[in-house]
C-alpha cells in the first residue's frame, strides 16, 4: 500500500474469494457468507501526539493474512498508517500526529470480506514524562532482562500485563512485532495469539524502541501446568521516610507455588521517592508516592510520605591538629570533631567520609588513619553531610627499599665465632659448605646479610662448620624458607619475625635551614628546605614553627606565608637540633618616599622661561619601584600654566610655582616667566643669585611690592 492510498484510504483490497462470493451474491440473490459476530476492533481510547500505537482486529480467523484487511482512517492528519512495523495479520500500527487536527478525533476502520468494525481514537497533546522503563508479566512467562520465555499450546492465548515506570509516562503503549506471524501473534489487547505449532521470537517495544524484550515462543502440544497468581501483598504497609534515606520493601505474592511470581516495582512519581528492581526505596524529597507491586497480573500498592531531613546539628566538621607529616611507611591517626554554629562539639550519627587528593603519596582509610606512601604532599579531607574539612600531609622521605635481607640467629646455639648460614634464592645455586660465616650481632643473636635486591625468597640452614646442622624442625633435608628484609630466628619451627632484636640509634647532630634570612611581601609565600645531619640519622622528622604568627607562618612543609609587617623567627627543628631563620614582611604595596622634578632648565628648584615657550616637566619617584597617580598644580596660570602629563607654557611675564603631588608627597619648582627667557633683575640691589631674590621678583610680578623710586 502506498503512502497516498494510506492516507486518502481509498484502495480496497479484497481476496479472490472475496470477489467471488461477491458476484455470487450479486448474480444470484445468495446470502451474505456468516461473519464472526465478535468481529471488533480494540485498541487505545487516547493516545498521545506523537505517540506510535496499535489496533488489532478480533474475531477473525486467527490465521487471517495480512492482505485480507483493509484499513482506513478517517482523518490522516490525526492518525495514519505506520511504515514500521507492518500489518502483521490482524494488527495495524499507527502514528499519532504530532500536532492534534481540531479536535483529535480520528475513526479507524478495518474491512474483511465486506464487513466493517470502527474504533475511535483521541489524539490529544500531553506534557511529557520520561519513561525509565516497562515490565511485563504473563502466566508461563519464563526469564529475565527482557529475555523470556513462553510455551503455548496449539491454538492458545496468553494475557500480559505491563506496568510503567514511572506510572504517570507520556506514552504506555506496546508495539507488537512478530518475527514470524504464521507461528504466533501479539495484539494491542496485550494478548499473544499462538497460530501454528512451531518457534518464533516475539518483540514487544516501548515507544520509539528504547526499551524493548523479546519472547522466544514455542507453540504446540500440550501447555505446562500454569498456576495463576491469587494475590500480592506488601509487608509492613505504608512508610514514612526522610529524604536522603533508603528502605527495601518486600512483597509476598501468593499462592506460594504460583507460576510466575516475579514481582515488578513502580513509583507515581520518581522525583519524590525512586524504586529499583529489588524493591528498595530511595527517598528524595518531600511528598507522597505511591509504591506498586505486581506479579502474574495482580498488584498491591503502598503510600510512601517523604519528609524533609531534620538539619544536621553541626555547621562545620574540624580535622584535629592541622597539617601533619609521617613518613614513608608509617601511619598518622586523624581524628575529626562535628562543630555548631558557636564553636561547640556536637555529636551526629552522619558517618565521616575520608580522602586523599594523592594515595600515590598518602592513603587514608575509613576510619583516618593516614598512611605515608611516598615522598610529596596529599590533602586528607573530611567530609560530613555538605561539610568538609582539609590538611595537609607531608611524606618526608620515600619508604626505604628493601635490597638486602638480614637473618638473625641465636648465638647459643653454635656459638657467636663459629655459626655459619649456608643458603640459596629459591631454586638457586647454594652456597659452597658451611655457607657464609655469621657474625655478632646484639642481644645474644649472630647475623648474616645477603644482598636481595629484588627481594627473592631464600632458602638456608644453620651450621657450626663442623658438620652439626639445624634443619627446619630438626628434621634433615628440611629448610628454613624466608623473605623480606629481616628474619629473626628464634626456634626451628620455620616460623621467624620481621623485627630485628635490636636497632642501633643514630642522632641528628645539626640542622640548618638553605638561603639564610629572607624578605617577603604580605600575602606571598616562599617554600623553605632543610638539610638534617648524618643523613642516616634515625629521626629526621622536621618541625616547623614561627614566633610569630601575626607576622608570618609556617606550615608542616616549610612553606612561610608573610601575613602582616614585621619580622618573625622561622625555626625547623628535628631530634632537638634546631636552625633559625629571620623573615621580614613589608607592606605588599610599597609607599611612595619622595617625588622631585626634573627637566630641561631646572636648577635647585628654579626654571626660567620665556614667554610662549613650553617645558617638559618630569616627576621622579623614590623609591623607582613604586607608582602612583601624578597631579600637577600652578599657583597662578596667568603666568605659567602645566597639564596633566607635566608640559608646562609660559603665558606672560611673572613667577608661579608648579607643584606635583604623588601618594601625598610634594615638590615645588618656582618659574619665572621673562620675555627673553633669563632671570629678572628689576631691583639694582638683589641681583640673581642673593638670597630671596626670586621670592622678591614674585612679590613684584604680582603687584605686592614695587620697590623704591630709585629702582632699588
Amino acid at each position: 500500500m502506498s503512502i497516498v492510498d494510506r492516507i486518502h484510504g481509498i484502495q480496497k483490497k479484497v481476496t479472490a474469494g472475496a470477489i467471488a462470493a461477491a458476484t455470487l451474491i450479486a448474480g444470484m440473490g445468495l446470502v451474505t457468507p456468516a461473519y464472526a459476530a465478535d468481529f471488533t476492533l480494540v485498541g487505545p481510547d487516547t493516545v498521545p501526539s506523537s505517540d506510535k500505537f496499535q489496533i488489532t482486529a478480533l474475531g477473525l480467523p486467527a490465521d487471517v493474512a495480512t492482505d485480507d484487511i483493509t484499513w482506513e482512517t478517517s482523518q490522516w492528519r490525526n492518525a495514519m498508517q505506520s511504515i514500521w512495523p507492518q500489518d502483521q495479520g490482524n494488527t495495524s500500527t499507527w502514528d499519532a500526529d504530532m500536532t492534534p487536527y481540531e479536535d483529535g478525533m480520528v475513526t479507524i476502520s478495518a474491512t474483511y470480506q465486506g464487513q466493517t468494525a470502527e474504533k475511535t481514537v483521541k489524539v490529544e497533546k500531553r506534557s511529557y514524562q520520561y519513561l525509565a522503563g516497562f515490565d511485563l508479566t504473563a502466566n508461563g512467562l519464563e526469564g529475565s532482562d527482557g529475555e523470556y520465555t513462553l510455551h503455548i499450546p496449539s491454538g492458545g492465548t496468553v494475557e500480559t500485563s505491563a506496568t510503567f515506570n514511572p506510572e504517570n509516562a507520556t506514552y504506555q503503549h506496546l508495539i507488537w512485532q512478530s518475527m514470524d506471524p504464521s507461528v504466533v501473534r501479539g495484539g494491542a489487547d496485550g494478548v499473544i495469539r499462538a497460530v501454528n505449532n512451531g518457534t518464533a521470537d516475539l518483540v514487544v517495544y516501548s515507544y520509539g524502541r528504547i526499551h524493548k524484550k523479546t519472547i522466544h515462543v514455542t507453540v504446540g502440544g500440550d501447555a505446562p501446568v500454569n498456576i495463576p497468581v491469587e494475590s500480592v501483598s506488601i509487608n509492613g504497609g505504608d512508610v514514612t521516610m526522610q529524604a536522603g534515606e533508603t528502605k527495601t520493601l518486600s512483597a509476598t505474592v501468593s499462592p506460594s507455588n504460583a507460576t510466575n511470581k516475579k514481582v515488578t516495582w513502580s513509583t507515581s512519581n520518581p522525583m519524590v521517592a525512586s524504586v529499583d528492581n529489588s524493591g528498595t526505596i530511595t527517598a528524595r524529597k518531600a511528598g507522597t508516592v505511591t509504591i506498586k507491586a505486581t506479579a502474574g497480573g495482580k498488584s498491591a500498592s503502598v503510600t510512601v510520605t517523604v519528609e524533609e531531613a531534620p538539619p544536621a546539628p553541626y555547621a562545620s566538621v574540624k580535622i584535629d591538629g592541622g597539617d601533619f607529616s609521617v613518613k614513608a611507611g608509617e601511619t598518622r591517626q586523624l581524628t575529626a570533631k562535628m562543630l555548631a554554629a558557636d564553636g561547640t562539639e556536637v555529636t551526629s550519627d552522619d558517618a565521616l567520609t575520608w580522602r586523599s587528593s594523592n594515595t600515590a603519596v598518602a592513603s587514608v582509610d575509613a576510619n583516618g588513619l593516614v598512611t605515608g606512601v611516598a615522598k610529596g604532599t596529599a590533602n586528607i579531607t573530611v567530609t560530613v553531610g555538605d561539610k568538609s574539612d582539609a590538611v595537609t600531609a607531608t611524606v618526608t622521605e620515600d619508604e626505604p627499599v628493601v635490597n638486602s635481607t638480614t637473618i638473625y640467629y641465636p648465638s647459643s646455639k653454635f656459638g657467636a665465632n663459629s655459626t655459619y648460614l649456608h643458603w640459596r634464592f629459591a631454586n638457586g645455586t647454594w652456597t659452597t659448605a658451611p655457607g657464609d660465616k655469621m657474625s655478632a650481632a646484639c642481644d645474644g643473636y649472630v647475623s648474616f646479610t645477603i644482598a636481595n635486591p629484588d627481594a627473592k625468597d631464600i632458602e638456608f640452614v644453620f651450621n657450626n662448620g663442623a658438620g652439626q646442622w639445624d634443619n627446619k624442625g630438626g628434621i634433615s633435608g628440611q629448610n628454613y624458607m624466608a623473605s623480606g628484609e629481616t628474619v629473626v630466628i628464634t626456634d626451628n619451627s620455620g616460623d621467624y619475625l620481621t623485627t630485628a632484636p635490636c636497632v642501633v640509634v643514630v642522632p641528628v647532630e645539626s640542622v640548618a635551614i638553605t638561603g639564610g634570612d629572607f624578605t617577603l611581601k604580605e600575602g606571598t609565600s616562599k617554600k623553605l628546605s632543610v638539610t638534617v645531619a648524618p643523613s642516616n640519622a634515625t629521626d629526621r622528622t622536621v618541625t616547623w614553627t614561627s614566633s610569630d604568627d601575626a607576622v608570618a607562618t609556617v606550615d608542616a612543609a616549610g612553606v612561610v606565608k608573610a601575613a602582616n609587617t614585621g619580622t618573625a623567627t622561622i625555626t625547623a627543628t628535628a631530634d632537638g637540633k634546631s636552625a633559625s631563620v629571620t623573615v621580614t614582611v613589608t607592606p605588599a604595596v610599597e609607599t611612595v618616599e619622595s617625588v622631585s622634578i626634573t627637566g630641561t632648565g631646572v636648577s635647585n628648584g628654579k626654571l626660567a622661561v620665556q614667554t610662549g615657550k613650553s617645558v617638559q616637566l618630569k616627576a621622579v619617584i623614590k623609591p623607582s619601584a613604586v607608582t602612583g597617580v601624578v597631579y600637577w598644580s600652578s599657583s597662578d596660570t596667568s603666568v605659567a600654566t602645566v597639564d596633566g602629563n607635566g608640559k608646562l607654557t609660559a603665558k606672560n611675564e611673572g613667577m608661579a610655582a608648579i607643584t606635583v603631588t604623588v601618594s601625598g608627597k610634594t615638590d615645588s619648582l618656582v618659574v619665572t616667566v621673562t620675555k627673553n627667557g633669563g632671570s629678572s633683575d628689576r631691583f639694582s640691589d638683589v641681583p640673581a643669585g642673593v638670597p630671596f631674590h626670586d621670592e622678591i621678583e614674585w612679590l613684584a610680578a604680582n603687584g605686592i611690592s614695587n620697590g623704591y623710586a630709585d629702582g632699588r
